[in-house]
């Protein structure tokens, strides 16, 4: 490597890491630091509440309470509001169900969602309610009763008493990263979408990098409406679960479609087969909730169930592919999947076993989503560069055989003068008249082998762009004579009469290539010698379209009526 491209490597490498440096600097400080420039109300959390379940036990719980899974009957859930409440301030939980709020013993706030919010099939995602207080309030005692729990057993989460910009402020410093992470991702993967149907509009192929952009966008979809922060960006309540589910389903589609336009459809009854069972899925569990038959939050188990088959189906599909050594086909797309499973996997463990509370929950996740996104961009830019290369080398091919025939054609014709040559002086000095006959033949078939090393001349003409139409006076009849003996040749040899008729319309002084003309006239004349068994073969010549009834007639009246062309 030269010290010039040393240079310019290390400036890429240099480019590189300083990036990722303040890519890491602004993540660390817009979680950890507190230092604002616009400072939101505070959130005052509500730390411990009375719980009195259906079964009239009675015991405290914090600011969140979970029970031990699904069940029946009301819980009632009493606390203090703090002393100092302000004007816009409201008490904010997350719930899922229905409620009642009393503040002093007057109810201030419901919610039923089978009456005050129609959407079939009902609410299947946690959201945070606003019960608004008054500064008169402060200090009352406040009851919260819910009736049923959650799939997970959840009463209520995140008690705190906030004004509406504080929640705000809260949420984004919660969920605000991954939340805007998701969102970016999902502009940017729909932007190479787009870029990516422009890119097969104008190489008329298909873009492979378009099922992973859009896998991508259908993940970023699902993130950002899984988000808390959703309702207070998108102002509605509640449609965001519905279409959460509808996504999730949604999930493997795209991801086959890539492997399976990568993998050139080697394993297109598989496939099919997968599809099928994701089309399935798509519609059953849709359909049982929107007709109130299970909703989407208790068929998780079974959605989540199928959904993880297919995973290892995809995961096994890799293997295999690994297995067989084709992987390398699409291998940074095949490390871009592995990287965002392992990612996904990695949350899953963080979540569940590894509490790591400056991470907000989605980051790994995007993180996966990002490396995926990046090694698809770099297997379609690897793909279109092999492309290149091939269609070059296709060039440099065609190139090459034009000016092997180009080389060859211009090679014979030379033994084929001079053999013409020496057999016309063999016609001029010889009065033996079988020699005559052998010769006359001799010159005959040169001329043709001639006529068929120009063609073969011609095409690599063609097929460089170097083809000349010349313009030159010449007669017509004088052609046309030239061409005779040529076709008379050939006619005798099938017994065939051959003649020409020449209407008077017809100027004998032409300007065009004369060469070109003899080529077409003869390849006509050859044809219609080929394709006729008996009789007569006549080569008419008209002046333009309203002479060839001229023609008709005058072919008529010089005696041709049967087993011509």
């Amino acid at each position: 490597m030269k010290v010039s491209e040393k240079v310019v490597f290390a400036s890429k490498i240099f480019f590189a890491v300083y990036i990722v440096a303040v890519v890491l600097l602004l993540l660390i400080y817009s979680i950890n630091h507190e230092n604002r420039p616009v400072q939101f109300d505070r959130a005052e959390w509500i730390e411990e509440w009375t719980v009195t379940d259906p079964d009239g036990n009675v015991f405290h719980a914090g600011s969140s309470f979970q029970g031990k899974g699904m069940s029946s009957g009301v819980y009632t859930m009493t606390t203090t509001l703090p002393a100092t409440i302000r004007q816009g301030d409201n008490l904010c939980m997350v719930i899922e169900g229905d409620a009642l709020y009393y503040v002093g013993g007057v109810l201030r706030k419901s919610f039923d969602p089978d009456n005050e919010f129609f959407l079939p099939g009902g609410i299947v995602k946690r959201f945070y309610i606003l019960v608004p207080l008054y500064p008169e309030d402060s200090g009352k005692e406040v009851t919260f009763l819910r009736t049923n729990t959650t799939r997970r057993g959840f009463i209520y989460q995140d008690s705190l008493v906030t004004s509406a910009t504080g929640l705000y402020a809260y949420l984004m410093a919660r969920y605000g990263l991954s939340f805007q992470l998701s969102e970016l991702l999902l502009l940017f993967s729909g932007a190479i979408a787009l870029v990516s149907i422009a890119m097969s509009i104008v190489y008329k192929r298909r873009i492979e990098m378009l099922y992973g952009s859009v896998s991508i966008l259908v993940v970023s979809g699902w993130l950002v409406t899984n988000s808390y922060l959703y309702p207070f960006i998108f102002n509605n309540y509640h449609i965001d679960g519905i279409a959460n589910y509808m996504i999730c389903l949604l999930l493997p589609f795209n991801l086959v479609f890539y492997l399976d336009a990568l993998q050139k459809g080697r394993y297109r009854k598989i496939v099919i087969g997968f599809l099928m069972v994701s089309i399935v899925n798509c519609i059953i569990w849709p359909l049982l909730h929107f007709t109130g038959i299970a909703n989407f939050a208790n068929s998780l188990i079974y959605i989540d169930a199928i959904l993880a088959l297919q995973v290892l189906f995809i995961m096994g599909l890799l293997v295999y592919e690994t297995i067989k050594g084709n992987v390398w086909d699409y291998k940074f797309t095949a490390i871009g999947i592995c990287g965002f499973l392992i990612f996904a996997i990695s949350e899953i463990l963080i979540l569940n076993f590894i509490p790591m509370p400056f991470m907000q929950d989605d980051i790994p996740m995007l993180l996966g989503l990002a490396i995926f996104l990046a090694m698809a961009v770099a297997q379609q830019i690897s793909d279109l560069k092999r492309m290149r290369e091939q269609g070059q080398r296709a060039v440099d091919l065609s190139e090459a055989k034009t000016q092997f025939l180009a080389s060859m054609s211009h090679e014979i014709r030379t033994p084929i003068n001079a053999v013409l040559g020496m057999n016309e002086m063999i016609l001029r000095e010889n009065e033996d008249p079988v020699i005559e006959e052998y010769a006359r033949s001799v010159k005959t078939s040169g001329q043709m082998l001639l006529m068929l090393v120009n063609d073969v001349l011609d095409f690599s003409k063609i097929e460089a762009g170097k083809l000349e139409i010349t313009k030159a006076p010449y007669r017509l009849s004088a052609l046309l004579r030239s061409i005779m003996p040529m076709l008379s040749e050939r006619a005798k040899e099938k017994d065939l009469k051959i003649g020409t008729l020449i209407l008077n319309d017809v100027p004998d002084g032409q300007i065009s290539d004369e060469f070109r003309i003899r080529q077409v006239l003869i390849n006509l004349a050859n044809n219609a010698i080929k394709y006729t068994d008996a009789g007569s073969v006549t080569l008419m010549v008209g002046g333009g379209i309203p002479s060839g009834r001229k023609i008709y007639d005058a072919f008529y009246r010089k005696g041709y009526g049967t087993g011509h062309q």
